[in-house]
């Protein structure tokens, strides 16, 4: 059992939640467990950090229109990250409310690390190596790839953190917050680190240049992350009424607009001091 199973049955998006959410295994490793897809996430930031834009500049995009790629990242956490939140609430999953989103979402991101790894050779599958048509392929790919990770690594980051504060009562929070922030960091220092080894000598049957070989490795980093953590978690599943009608999409972006102007005084300052800082590690970092 974990540290907080709570009442067996709640309320939540009009529907009603049923079951134990719960962490299993000893005491020790219930926060390591429910965090360490925090590590997998974090590894894939700090490689498509460091090597994305030096290889988009390498098949020859302008520094210009790299600006265009890389607002795929602020682009896709103002966007997916509600968006996710207010779908993986209404999810009625027999897997739970997270998990679903949690998975989806890694298998999506792991195809576009291997595009981004590979994209000289699957551009090479529909127009001959070396040809103008297959350089501009091969930048389509790329930018193709960086968009879809980040859409769909930021969909597993609002569903890892959602997941953290379904399991979690709010005594431990915390120190959930804290193993969060520890995966953060290691997650980081393993990304940038691994750039100091020659990869392609170390694991030569992964792929033939450093892109490949990393593609590879933090695709598996990033699955088995959070296959630990949806294999050590169970979660309350929720079950609608009969008679409940599934809210359109229209309906979700305008319950989202609303909450956002209608946000607690506090949580606007925070969301200010986390605008400012994200324009300052774009911008300076």
């Amino acid at each position: 059992m974990t540290g907080f199973s709570g009442p067996p049955t709640g309320s939540s998006s009009g529907g009603t939640l049923t079951g134990v959410s719960r962490i299993k295994g000893p005491r020790w490793a219930k926060m390591p467990l429910v965090t360490v897809g925090m590590l997998g996430l974090q590894i894939v930031w700090s490689v498509e950090m460091s090597y994305a834009s030096p290889y988009l500049l390498s098949l020859g995009l302008s520094k210009s229109f790299m600006s265009v790629v890389f607002v795929a990242g602020p682009l896709s956490g103002l966007v997916v990250q509600p968006l996710i939140g207010v779908l993986a609430d209404q999810s009625r999953s027999k897997y739970g409310r997270r998990r679903p989103f949690i998975i989806g979402g890694a298998l999506l991101c792991v195809l576009a690390i291997l595009l981004l790894g590979f994209t000289r050779s699957f551009s090479s599958i529909f127009t001959p190596k070396g040809s103008k048509a297959n350089d501009a392929l091969t930048i389509a790919f790329a930018v193709l790839s960086i968009y879809c990770i980040d859409f769909s690594i930021n969909a597993v980051q609002a569903a890892d953190r959602a997941l953290l504060v379904d399991l979690l009562p709010p005594s431990q929070q915390e120190t959930g917050n804290a193993w969060a922030g520890r995966m953060f960091g290691i997650g980081s220092v393993a990304g940038f680190f691994v750039g100091n080894i020659d990869l392609p000598k170390t694991f030569p049957y992964l792929g033939k240049t450093e892109l490949e070989v990393l593609s590879v490795i933090t695709s598996i980093c990033l699955i088995v992350t959070h296959a630990i953590t949806s294999t050590s978690v169970t979660e309350k599943v929720l079950v609608r009424s009969s008679n409940e009608k599934k809210p359109s999409m229209f309906t979700i972006f305008r319950d989202i607009w609303v909450n956002m102007r209608t946000l607690p005084r506090t949580i606007k300052q925070i969301c200010l001091i986390q605008f400012l800082c994200g324009i300052s590690h774009h911008h300076c970092g």
